[in-house]
């Protein structure tokens, strides 16, 4: 559950505009289609198929069992992709990697690089929770903050293994080829930058959105069940109008280097089902409207 949280919310904190941080970026981490024929296209070329899955990367024990349509699209796939391998985020030695990469080693401590108020604020939130915070000191805020995070969703029971797990597991147990489009360490090295420069105004609004965190997660769940691809559209023309610096770095950079990858298994005759996070699918720079630009034919699974 941690991982997964590290992983959707990279890059939000270097965005200086963050009253509003925490509120975007559980909304990234929520956008699940439980209804949701719509969360998975068909990519066709040539002759050759190539199928998409929009991703939630973590669910409620409610939010299961999962639509069909991604079991039928299993079966009818050779291959299956992911983002990252989520098994090396389960060895000790991605754990060590992770701690060295989100602690200070500069001599740098939370107290020293936050505000004495904010400090204060941090450190009794950080008790509300019973976390030790002499145990945190060294931590960056924007790790200490995606823990808490993690604790508020987990109030209302959202922690369950999302989309990409059930499936990284049913390809390993069918012994599907399982491929990758990036790696764990390149998303790290992209989370160890959170928020520098930026870490007192980040925590400050931060502390102050999660005051009603779990109601908003919860309300916004119930929203996306509905699973209008409207909804997501507008998401992003959202991100992409109020955090231009955010939508490059999470969707758009990821996406254009995700894109020449999808091309190379179109290419070949085995039918891939690529799971990404379904934010990567909407929009003018979205997965599907750029493969259609290069002249793929895509089409919602019904």
């Amino acid at each position: 559950m941690f991982f997964n949280i590290v992983i959707i919310s990279s890059y939000f904190l270097k965005f200086k505009k963050m009253k509003k941080a925490i509120l975007c970026l559980a909304s990234l981490l929520m956008l699940v289609t439980t209804g949701y024929s719509q969360s998975v296209w068909k990519v066709e070329k040539g002759g050759k198929v190539m199928y998409l899955g929009g991703t939630i990367h973590m669910l409620r024990e409610q939010d299961f069992p999962l639509p069909d349509v991604y079991d039928k699209t299993l079966e009818k796939s050779d291959v299956i992709a992911f983002e990252a391998d989520l098994d090396k985020a389960k060895t000790p030695d991605f754990a060590q990697m992770v701690m060295a990469k989100c602690q200070y080693s500069d001599g740098r401590t939370l107290r020293s690089v936050l505000e004495e108020d904010t400090y204060t604020a941090l450190e009794a939130k950080v008790e509300s929770y019973k976390l030790p915070m002499e145990h945190l000191t060294r931590m960056k805020p924007s790790m200490v903050m995606i823990m808490m995070m993690a604790m508020e969703m987990k109030k209302v029971g959202i922690g369950s293994k999302g989309v990409d797990a059930v499936y990284h597991e049913k390809a390993k147990d069918r012994k599907l080829p399982i491929k990758y489009l990036e790696t764990m360490e390149e998303q790290m090295d992209l989370i160890s930058k959170m928020g520098e420069g930026d870490e007192d105004e980040f925590v400050k609004y931060s502390l102050e959105d999660m005051k009603n965190m779990s109601g908003d997660l919860v309300t916004m769940l119930d929203e996306w069940k509905a699973g209008k691809p409207e909804y997501f559209t507008e998401k992003v023309k959202e991100m992409k109008s109020d955090y231009p610096e955010i939508y490059k770095d999470l969707l758009t950079d990821r996406n254009n280097k995700w894109l020449p990858q999808l091309e190379n298994m179109m290419q070949d005759e085995p039918a891939e089902f690529v799971l990404v996070g379904v934010m990567h699918m909407y929009g003018n720079d979205g997965l599907i409207h750029q493969l259609e630009r290069k002249g793929y034919k895509v089409s919602q699974l019904k």
